[in-house]
């Protein structure tokens, strides 16, 4: 039977935890679908239905990490597309920012319907301010219920299986129509391609152009101002790590934190603008402060600074993006798929170390368990039922 290639506990996690998210039970939904993530890591569906619950409880530094995750997986998947969409729509300052990022979406995804709907809707809209303050996740983000993402695998599986019992006599009537169909396309896929490479040239010579611009014309395209939000929430119903008295206190510290971007102290901007994200500031300026982390992480010119192990493990939630520089001994030493793991006893002298460090390194490196090793990498927050914080390394020396 074709659903026996399920496992049962990963379809049980992602209805239960659909269901709470619907009936906007956002903390039942978190905890049920931390576990659907950990049983089937490589499924998209699970993920994006977490993110949004963690959207929903306006927890955005971890929805920004299962984002991320999800992104590496499926960066095509049709509702993350349009999540992103829409969470550049309401961080946007600007009208042209939200109708460019649609666009973007648009051109990963040209037949999704709902991009187009929610374009439309959008140029069309005069009080963009308005609209953008008003408007809801659901109105232009659709969230399909499991049993549509479980059918669909199951159709392809049954497929696949029914096409064995076919006849040969029935495939090999087959072969000559479908060689004479592949031949057809060929020649348009060709044909499209000839003509569209001129404009995909002039896309990609636009886009290192970008690239290069300076660190400080892109810090200075966020703002604060003008997006027509209240900086901070007044009623907060969730307990946060982190807590503002007053707006012109967030307002302070962002504007801080962008210049120490501009400066190149991206470390100490980080530390700030996780302190907003991971408080009662509202929807908008965390959005805002989390595009300026996701620049720092991806950026190239970042500099490795050593950062104290018990101020790491203590406060994780503020590191997030920090680009950390570690030495110690490598312990429980395994390999996955794409690389290592390993935990990093810091400032191991012999018989005491000041604190753990989770590894996680690409393939190309070789190691082995008690290796003194020089770690250099960025600071990430876990996700799932544990929540390790771990570092992904970019460098590893081996130390005499």
């Amino acid at each position: 039977m074709p659903w026996d290639l399920f496992k049962r506990k990963d379809f049980s996690f992602i209805d239960s935890g659909y269901d709470s998210l619907i009936k906007k039970n956002y903390e039942s939904a978190i905890a049920i679908l931390e576990r659907g993530v950990a049983s089937s890591p490589s499924n998209p569906y699970p993920m994006f239905l977490l993110a949004v619950a963690l959207i929903y409880t306006n927890n955005f530094a971890k929805a920004a990490v299962v984002l991320d995750q999800l992104q590496r997986i499926d960066p095509h998947y049709d509702p993350l597309l349009q999540l992103n969409a829409f969470l550049a729509l309401k961080s946007a300052v600007k009208k042209e920012e939200a109708v460019n990022a649609y666009v973007a979406a648009l051109e990963k995804n040209p037949a999704d319907k709902e991009l187009h709907r929610a374009l439309k809707i959008l140029e069309k809209n005069r009080d963009f301010e308005s609209f953008q303050r008003n408007v809801k996740l659901h109105e232009f983000v659709i969230i399909p219920k499991p049993k549509k993402v479980h059918r669909k695998k199951l159709r392809k599986d049954f497929s696949s299986t029914r096409s064995v019992n076919l006849s040969k006599a029935k495939r090999d009537s087959f072969t000559g129509a479908a060689f004479i169909i592949i031949a057809i396309i060929t020649v348009f896929f060709f044909a499209f391609a000839f003509f569209r490479f001129f404009d995909l040239r002039s896309f990609l010579q636009k886009e290192n152009m970008e690239r290069e611009s300076s660190v400080a014309d892109k810090v200075d395209l966020i703002e604060l101002s003008g997006s027509g939000y209240g900086v901070i929430n007044k009623i907060n119903t969730e307990k946060t790590k982190e807590f503002y008295t007053s707006p012109d206190l967030v307002l302070e510290d962002f504007n801080r934190a962008k210049i120490l971007l501009k400066k190149g102290n991206y470390n100490e901007g980080v530390v700030i603008l996780n302190r907003i994200i991971n408080s009662n500031a509202s929807f908008v300026v965390k959005e805002k402060c989390e595009f300026l982390v996701r620049y720092v992480m991806e950026a190239d010119d970042r500099a490795y600074e050593e950062i104290d192990i018990k101020e790491l493990n203590l406060n994780p939630h503020l590191y997030r993006g920090a680009s950390v520089m570690l030495k110690g001994k490598v312990a429980n030493l395994s390999e996955t798929k794409k690389g290592l793991s390993f935990s990093l006893m810091v400032d191991f002298d012999g018989s005491n170390f000041k604190g753990i460090a989770h590894v996680y390194a690409k393939k190309g490196v070789t190691l082995s368990n008690g290796n003194s090793v020089e770690v250099k990498g960025v600071f990430i927050t876990g996700v799932g039922t544990d929540n390790v914080p771990y570092i992904s390394a970019e460098e590893i020396s081996l130390l005499k």
